[in-house]
């Protein structure tokens, strides 16, 4: 019975594989619903010296072994699960992920992550997280398990963060019990805070949810802020209601941002800003525009940002200029 077992829950692993092909992608995982993995945007190893990418690897029952961060084609540790290197061992009933360094040693991710273990249900989706540090105990900082309930398609319907004294956590939006919804493609198209009854009430910040919209790469293309009924809500923080994304060019990278306030209208601040790309894919800045289309500000005063990296690719922070170019302190 353990060798049946094990045969269905690996032929599931096998069936539940989007691209299983080794290659180069921009995108490493698209999917948001915790069922597949499913890589976008494929480069040729030409493109993968110059544009920063992930190189993917998949075993020979089609599922993911391993995942690598390149710079303009060099390895790198500034890969979007903060290392180099990561890589899943499978075992029966769950699985694992651990995380290496440019040198090819185990390290810790930017969180702290030494370790991540998953435990799956009997249909080997995983419905508990724990992450662990260096010295094999449990985070201490920030979330340490993460409880996942799915629906019958085995998407990750509601989630639930906690501490190590097991405290449940508040998301970056306030959210507590996170509600997500996705379309046919597995991509979310909302996150949600509901009470324990499933009652949709607004979280820290004053809004309930946020909508999305990507488009078939997994590329944001649309993000709005709505209250618990369901109007078009100004965030507290960043000034905006809806952001748009639009004219992307072939990796993916949008070269416009519009900005819209809480009736749909273009924003009376900035309404839309051009976005510029090194010849890597990174961001090199962003300049803001009126109605009108001539350069403002936001409500900070600031016409430009400038995105600055250090010699691995690892994001260092902003620069934040005004509309004579002056640096704005932080």
């Amino acid at each position: 019975m353990r060798f049946l077992f094990f045969f269905f829950l690996t032929s599931l692993f096998v069936s539940l594989q989007g691209q299983t092909t080794d290659g180069f992608y921009m995108v490493w995982n698209k999917n948001h619903s915790g069922t597949e993995i499913s890589p976008a945007i494929p480069l040729n190893e030409e493109e993968a010296k110059q544009i920063n990418c992930y190189r993917v690897h998949f075993d020979a029952l089609g599922r993911l072994s391993k995942v690598s961060y390149f710079y303009a084609g060099q390895a790198s540790n500034a890969g979007d699960y903060g290392a180099f290197e990561m890589e899943r061992i499978y075992q029966e009933g769950n699985y694992m992920e651990r995380f290496k360094d440019v040198h090819g040693n185990y390290t810790t991710n930017r969180s702290g992550i030494w370790e991540r273990k998953y435990y799956c249900d009997k249909d080997g989706f995983w419905i508990r997280r724990e992450d662990y540090d260096e010295t094999g105990a449990l985070l201490k900082e920030g979330t340490a398990v993460c409880l996942a309930q799915r629906n019958a398609d085995h998407e990750i319907e509601v989630e639930i963060n906690l501490n190590v004294a097991g405290d449940t956590l508040r998301d970056g939006n306030g959210f507590k019990i996170i509600h997500f919804e996705y379309n046919d493609d597995g991509l979310a198209t909302l996150r949600e805070n509901r009470d324990l009854d499933g009652k949709v009430i607004n979280g820290d910040q004053g809004y309930s949810t946020v909508v999305f919209r990507f488009d078939h790469n997994g590329q944001f293309f649309e993000e709005a802020f709505k209250n618990e009924r369901g109007e078009l809500f100004l965030h507290p923080r960043f000034d905006l209601a809806m952001i748009n994304w639009r004219a992307f060019n072939k990796y993916g990278k949008a070269r416009r941002i519009y900005y819209m306030d809480e009736k749909a209208y273009p924003h009376a601040g900035r309404a839309y800003a051009e976005v510029y790309y090194r010849e890597n894919m990174s961001r090199e800045k962003l300049v803001y525009f009126d109605r009108e289309g001539l350069e403002t500000t936001d409500r900070n005063g600031v016409a430009q940002v400038i995105y600055n990296y250090d010699s691995s690719g690892k994001f260092i922070g902003l620069s934040r200029l005004d509309l004579n170019g002056k640096e704005l302190s932080q």
